[in-house]
This record gives C-alpha cells, sequence and structure tokens, in this order.
C-alpha cells in the first residue's frame, strides 16, 4: 500500500487501484453481528461515495484476482446465513452502470461481488490484515488520520 497526501493506493503483482482521498467515505475494520455477539473479521473495509468510479481505477486484472481473494467474505456470509450460495457464485452477467453503460467481464463480476459485499458489510472495498505492516486497528486509525489531516487541509 501506498498512502500519500493525495490518495490510497493498494498495489498487487496484478494490478493496483489508487482512490483520492475526497472518494472514500468511511474507513473501518470489517465487523458484523451474530446473534448478540460483534464478529470481527481479518479486513479492513472501505466505503466509497460512489462504487462506480472503480470501473475508472482498476484493471479487469485485479478485478478477478480481488474476486477470489474476497472469496472468504462470501463463504463467511454463507455459513453464517447472511447470503445463500447461489448469491455467493461469480456472476458474469454485463453490469449496468447508471449512466445505462455496461461493463463486462472480471469487473463486472467484481462489481456485481461489490454490491452483495456491500449490502452484508457495508464496504466496496476489503484489504485483507495479510496485506498490513501493522495491527489491523492501528491500521485503521493511520488511514482515518490521513484522511482526516487531508480533508482539513482542502477545507
Amino acid at each position: 500500500m501506498i498512502i500519500s497526501k493525495d490518495a490510497l493506493q493498494y498495489i498487487q503483482l496484478s494490478g493496483c487501484w489508487r482512490l483520492p482521498w475526497g472518494d472514500i467515505a468511511h474507513i473501518s475494520v470489517v465487523k458484523t453481528t451474530q446473534g448478540v455477539e460483534q464478529v470481527t473479521l481479518p479486513y479492513i473495509g472501505i466505503k466509497l461515495k460512489d462504487t462506480e468510479h472503480l470501473v475508472n481505477v482498476m484493471s479487469a486484472r485485479l478485478a478477478n484476482k480481488l474476486l477470489h481473494e474476497q472469496k472468504f467474505l462470501l463463504i463467511w456470509a454463507v455459513n453464517h446465513h447472511m447470503i445463500t450460495y447461489e448469491q455467493s457464485l461469480i456472476n458474469f452477467t454485463p453490469y449496468k452502470l447508471t449512466d445505462k453503460k455496461e461493463v463486462t467481464g472480471p469487473l463486472a463480476a467484481f462489481l456485481h461481488q461489490t454490491k452483495i459485499l456491500e449490502q452484508i458489510f457495508g464496504f466496496q472495498l476489503y484489504i485483507p490484515n495479510t496485506a498490513l505492516d501493522r495491527e489491523i486497528t492501528l491500521f485503521v486509525q493511520l488511514l482515518r488520520d490521513c484522511q482526516n489531516y487531508v480533508s482539513t487541509k482542502l477545507d
């Protein structure tokens, strides 16, 4: 990951995404409620102001990689009866954007999966704790501090 005054960038061998701080609405550890117990999952969740912005910042190759990397979240949701097995399957049907354009291929599948994960956990992007250089809550605080710093400098 690269954290700069302009953006947050997530880099993998299969590609990267880069989001300006202004496009990020919220950053948090992914948590969910199971019965009366709150469960923390080993991911940072990023809520975007506009999910469709991902079309412009993500390659098909990275979208394909993230589809499989985030499968754990879908399996967890199926095992805890939050979605059906069918909802956890990769959906390669074209994804319709609000401007009526269609996205196809791995990027469409990623956007469909993103929509499902957002309904379950409230985020569109997920960074596994294995990609971090420190404990997950400390990393979330670092990202929030950077975002707050940038937003106060822009005001």
